[in-house]
């Protein structure tokens, strides 16, 4: 029973770990248009806005993240793709910072 319970312990500890060892968190920035994209599992930081992060989903396979926000009241999907150890987002490329 204890095993068990172990093993759930450590099955949802990973799945609440949010991106796995590859993950999305990090810094990002937009060489083109200057932006600046700060990813962690509680917030992000885009346009000067800090955005709190309700949840995450993602699709191992496809290196698609998508992160359910609320911004001023209202929520939001916020999707990136990751792309080697860059993320785009709305079709702009953020490089690793």
């Amino acid at each position: 029973m204890k095993r068990l319970f172990m093993a759930a312990v450590f099955g949802v500890a990973f799945l609440l770990a949010g991106c796995g060892d590859d993950g999305i968190y990090g810094d990002y920035k937009n060489e083109q248009y200057g932006l600046i994209l700060k990813i962690s599992e509680k917030n992000i930081e885009f346009k000067g806005k800090t955005l709190a992060v309700e949840s995450w989903s993602n699709n191992e396979k496809e290196k698609t993240y998508a992160a359910r926000v609320n911004a001023s009241g209202y929520k939001m999907n916020m999707r990136f793709v990751k792309k080697g150890n860059d993320v785009v987002y709305q079709g702009a490329l953020f490089k690793a910072d």
